[in-house]
């Protein structure tokens, strides 16, 4: 049986994210490990040190919008990965091209982000991190007066 690769990509999105994340990091020599159950964190990272934790979310570019891509984030979950420390939320944007671009940002950019989002609109569990790419490394976020106070190339692996 034949897949076509891009359709199981697009059908199996956080999984390969997952797997391509971790594969970023083994390049780096960090270990990377996966919890034996699903309490929030996809991956724990040892680089011989230090333990990170990563909450990651996948997505590919809105057909409708090239080049846009929307993050759900749940407030939920933010409090409930307060309580672990060197916690990270880990954009995956997946590129037309199959490969991934990973933004690795503290909890506490998500909550200023978070924050700054509810400034101008209604507050809900859910909120959505838009990211729009520009260039070939070179993104900026939506909307552009939270795209003032975070820039969000500077999480960018």
């Amino acid at each position: 049986m034949e897949i076509d690769k891009k359709y199981f990509i697009r059908r199996n999105l956080d999984s390969y994210a997952e797997i391509e994340f971790a594969k970023f990091l083994e390049k780096r020599g960090i270990q990377v490990f996966y919890p034996f159950r699903d309490i929030g964190i996809d991956i724990l990272a040892f680089d011989g040190k230090n333990v990170e934790l990563y909450q990651l979310k996948a997505r590919n570019e809105m057909r409708r919008y090239p080049n846009v891509y929307w993050f759900p984030i749940r407030k939920r979950n933010i409090k409930k990965l307060s309580n672990f420390p060197n916690t990270f939320f880990v954009l995956c944007a997946l590129k037309p091209n199959g490969k991934f671009d990973f933004f690795k940002l503290p909890l506490s950019v998500v909550k200023e982000y978070i924050r700054l989002r509810e400034q101008t609109t209604k507050k809900a569990e859910k909120v959505f991190l838009e990211i729009k790419r520009i260039g070939k490394r070179d993104y900026i976020i939506k909307p552009e007066r939270i795209g003032k106070v975070i820039n969000i190339n500077d999480y960018l692996l």
